[in-house]
Order: C-alpha cells, then structure tokens, then sequence
C-alpha cells in the first residue's frame, strides 16, 4: 500500500489538501485522511478507485480461478503447467497463469520453478495455509456448480 505522501502527489494534492491542477481554491474540506479511498469526480477529472495506482484488490471471484482451483483440487499430487491447466479448465493462458501467481501468493499452490516452464500443484492442506481465502472459493465453487 502506498503512502499517503505517494497518493497525493499522484493525484495532484499538496499538503494543505489543495488540488494543484484545479482552478478552485480549497478542497481540504473533502480529502478523508486516506484519499485513496475516495471515489467520484475531483476537478471534472474521475478517479474511482485507482486501480491504476495498485491501491486496491480485487475482491471478487471469477469463474476461472474456480475451474482453475477445482482442476488443483481433482488432481492434489499432480505438477501442472499453464498450458495444462488452460487447456484442461478451458481458459486463456494469460488468465491461468494470472490466477496461479495469486494462488501461489496466497500460499495454496506450490510452484517447481523448472525449465521449460514451472509447475505448480495443490499444497498439502491449502485450509490451514490460507484458511479465509481458501473458504471463499469452496463457497464460490458451490456457487457455480449450482449446488
């Protein structure tokens, strides 16, 4: 997370709270103590959530990262590649491997950093690695299975 001293100058804020690049005076009134979690219009210029600046994270689930994590699940000894898994979880490979970089980060995959490219498969008990995360894709892939 950036500092607030960083959010500032990137969104053209000086420590008074003034908007350098805006022709109305005073804007401190509206700057919350962390600005970047603002949202909306400041000086007909629109910043919601400035993704942009890596200030936020995703919170949402998708369909993929659970066929990804359910083909991790089906297979819990098996080394997969990327090409493996896109192929298998009928993604694309930019896609798996941006969901096998966050699982990994998460500490629910291991990875084989081997040559010609790495492997990655399930951790020996992913529930007590990452206990939260790992519940909300068991109740995402509940959500998508139907069940």
């Amino acid at each position: 997370m950036p500092t607030d001293n960083v959010v500032h100058a990137a969104l053209g804020v000086d420590k008074t709270g003034q908007f350098a690049n805006c022709s109305r005076a005073n804007y401190s009134g509206i700057l919350p103590a962390r600005p970047h979690e603002m949202t909306g219009y400041v000086c007909g210029v629109s910043w919601l959530r400035p993704v942009y600046l890596g200030m936020t994270e995703r919170n949402e689930i998708s369909a993929h990262e659970v066929r990804v994590f359910t083909l991790f699940e089906g297979h819990p000894t098996r080394w997969f590649t990327h090409r493996e898994l896109a192929e298998e979880g009928k993604a694309a490979p930019r896609t798996v491997r941006a969901y096998t970089v966050k699982l990994v980060r998460l500490g629910l995959l291991d990875v084989a950093e081997v040559w010609p490219g790495h492997r990655y498969r399930l951790r020996e008990k992913p529930e007590k690695r990452n206990t939260a995360y790992h519940q909300r894709l068991k109740a995402a892939q509940a959500v998508f299975s139907g069940k």
